[in-house]
């Protein structure tokens, strides 16, 4: 009797949470919703200890002394830069080569990172590959990641990414640049070509290992979790939504999990995967990074599928797959390149996801890359 009572308080529960979390009330009279306020008050305490790896929020901090300054290598002088996308400020860099091809006088890069990265995390390797040919090229944060502005911190919101990645690129073609090429790399391999397929005035795209959301992704990904993760996932996107509405601290799960240890998140990977994803992370990662989304952005990451989105695609664009990559398979990739059309040139090499961060491999896709460049953007 007590169990079927507490199943039913649960249930209670959570249809509570989810009327709060949309703001139901919202025509609802004032004193009405008090008390669902209230009654969402005792729902989060009844869901605390459902799941003891959620995480709390983080507060962003203060990292000017790193993203601020200029450094000058053999290759580049880098430099800070800002934009703004749909009223919040970006923040990013600009590699500006030491030696500038006339070639590429009227070319720019601009890169964003992939899934709950930001551009202090490895992006630097493609910015030096490309000024050591001469190119000069922008890297930047999302909105609400490293040194752009936005709460909550590490919110991933595809859509919202996709707007950050048309008015990055617009800033750089306004900013003296006639020529602009978008490279993006996972999950920024599919905003790219969500983006192109909108209002991104690029010149063409680069798009590494991209998540495109096909059938073979939502398998792995759904499939693997089983019914208990579904209702983790819903369990977090529920309790993270009910803050949001009542102006608390973010709730969330880890952005990379290791599976080997019956761990949750985001990216449920390997202990192989796991030092692959980290080992080009800084010490100090800019806006005190840590390892935790908010729950409010699972539904929109799970629903999320560029495929979907790719249509009267015309501009030239490069996809890049790896034979041996477990997390976005070149299956779909194949299905992505085809749905670009003629648009579209396809290079398949030996590899994984993480291999076009590799140093063994970087120099030999860095030269298709400049090629690429030079034909469509010169």
């Amino acid at each position: 009797m007590l169990q079927a009572v507490g199943v039913t308080v649960r249930a209670i529960a959570v249809a509570v949470a989810v009327a709060v979390a949309v703001d139901f009330a919202v025509d609802v009279a004032v004193g009405v919703k008090t008390t669902l306020a209230a009654v969402a008050v005792l729902v989060s305490i009844l869901m605390q200890d459902l799941d003891p790896q959620l995480q709390n929020g983080f507060t962003r901090t203060p990292t000017h002394d790193i993203s601020q300054s200029i450094e000058t290598t053999d290759s580049y002088t880098r430099s800070v830069f800002h934009f703004y996308s749909k009223g919040i400020k970006c923040e990013g860099w600009k590699y500006t080569p030491t030696n500038l091809d006339p070639n590429f006088r009227e070319t720019i890069a601009v890169m964003g990172h992939g899934f709950g990265c930001q551009r202090d995390i490895g992006l630097d390797i493609h910015a030096d590959g490309l000024a050591k040919a001469g190119i000069t090229s922008l890297t930047f944060d999302y909105r609400n990641f490293g040194g752009s502005d936005g709460e909550p911190r590490n919110l991933i919101a595809p859509t919202r990414q996709v707007e950050d990645w048309i008015s990055a690129v617009e800033y750089a073609r306004t900013s003296g640049y006639k020529n602009t090429v978008a490279i993006g790399t996972s999950y920024a391999g599919g905003h790219v070509l969500v983006a192109a397929s909108k209002q991104m005035n690029a010149s063409c795209v680069i798009s590494q290992v991209p998540f495109i959301g096909g059938p073979e992704a939502m398998r792995k990904n759904v499939g693997s979790r089983g019914v208990l993760g579904v209702l983790r996932i819903l369990h977090v996107y529920l309790k993270d939504s009910l803050h949001s509405v009542l102006g608390w601290n973010a709730v969330g799960m880890k952005i990379t999990a290791d599976k080997s240890l019956g761990e949750f998140g985001y990216m449920e990977l390997g202990p192989s995967q796991l030092e692959n994803y980290y080992w080009n992370h800084p010490k100090v990662r800019l806006g005190g990074w840590e390892n935790m989304s908010p729950g409010r952005g699972l539904l929109d990451v799970l629903a999320y599928k560029p495929i979907e989105h790719i249509s009267k695609y015309e501009t030239p664009t490069l996809i890049v797959a790896m034979k041996d990559d477990s997390i976005c398979s070149l299956e779909d990739i194949e299905l992505a390149a085809k749905k670009c059309g003629d648009a579209c040139t396809l290079l398949v090499r030996d590899g994984d996801h993480f291999t076009v961060f590799d140093p063994m491999h970087f120099e030999a896709l860095m030269e298709q890359y400049v090629e690429f460049i030079y034909k469509h953007c010169v």
